[in-house]
């Protein structure tokens, strides 16, 4: 998993979840890219390097970008999280997978939100892996 962890050391919200085992993703405001995630955030969408996530592109009516989007619009300014039961983000089929949600605002990242599940979903890496 190249390049997630480089990406993350410039912000200490994103460095804190940079090698979790729970997946982390900092998504765009309107659900279509992911701007950043872990090893693990990004193996559930079987991507393995930076570069590779930057180029995924998500259409609205899909039911993570739907998620976002909802998320969105109703996340509260400032960076204080709430839990979301999010589907189709790792968990089993049918699965909702509990999240801490919140907006993110950076030098880098403008209208971003920040989903950080709290249990575990997708592979599980190592450490060397992560």
């Amino acid at each position: 998993m190249t390049g997630f962890l480089n990406a993350s050391l410039s912000d200490a919200r994103l460095a804190a979840h940079a090698l979790t085992p729970t997946p982390a993703w900092l998504w765009s405001g309107d659900g279509t890219r992911i701007l950043w995630a872990n090893p693990v955030g990004a193996a559930i969408f079987r991507v393995e390097t930076a570069d590779a996530l930057q180029a995924l592109r998500f259409e609205p009516d899909q039911a993570s970008a739907a998620q976002i989007i909802r998320l969105a619009e109703t996340l509260p300014a400032g960076d204080m999280p709430r839990l979301e039961r999010l589907r189709g983000l790792g968990a089993y089929i049918g699965k909702p997978l509990t999240c801490a949600c919140s907006r993110f605002q950076s030098q880098n990242f403008s209208d971003a939100i920040l989903v950080v599940a709290t249990e575990a979903a997708g592979p599980n890496l190592t450490l060397d892996e992560r």
